[in-house]
């Protein structure tokens, strides 16, 4: 076992492990598994198109910003809540566009970004898709028992802890890290 290191998933300080795989050395955290850092073959990819969502028009201009300026995403679209969010999935998924990664606030207007995610999970079962779109639930709010289970529900999901770090230079180094990483297991 390493030393402790900051998970995105957990949102706090935890142990780590070492593991071997694929021909990369990953860092994972002790307690959820979550990848906090590769070494090995790494190569920068770029998504397609990243959907997200959040009431804060503050959060959706810095979403997009981060994810445009670090190069992640070619095209970030951005809704004020779940329901505008679908709708746009919707759209995307019926006429076989590319969505790569989306990243949802789980307290917003009209539809929660829960509700969304399991909305998001019909339709493509429904759709027949191959592979589901990984899903970044954002939320100031603590990743209890109850809510892991919830957010089980929508795997591939992870759950980031904007309330951890409010501060916007370390917010864009954790994205950066998760959408890269999302990113990069993608590419397998």
């Amino acid at each position: 076992m390493d030393k402790t290191q900051y998970c995105l998933c957990c949102g706090e300080n935890v142990p780590t492990d070492t593991v071997y795989h694929d021909g990369n050395m990953e860092i994972t955290c002790l307690y959820c598994g979550f990848v906090l850092g590769l070494k090995g073959n790494e190569t920068q990819n770029t998504a397609d198109c990243i959907l997200t969502a959040d009431d804060s028009s503050t959060i959706r201009n810095l979403m997009t910003q981060i994810l445009k300026e670090k190069r992640l995403a070619r095209e970030v679209l951005a809704f004020e809540n779940g329901m505008t969010f679908l709708a746009e999935f919707n759209k995307r998924i019926s006429s076989t566009q590319a969505i790569n990664i989306v990243i949802l606030d789980l307290q917003m207007p009209v539809m929660d970004g829960l509700k969304a995610a399991m909305t998001m999970r019909a339709i493509e079962k429904k759709t027949c898709l191959s592979k589901k779109t990984p899903i970044i639930f954002f939320s100031a709010r603590k990743c209890d028992e109850p809510l892991k289970k919830l957010l089980s529900q929508c795997t591939p999901a992870v759950y980031f802890n904007k309330g951890e770090a409010p501060d916007p230079t370390a917010i864009a180094d954790r994205i950066n890290q998760l959408v890269s990483y999302i990113l990069s297991k993608q590419r397998e």
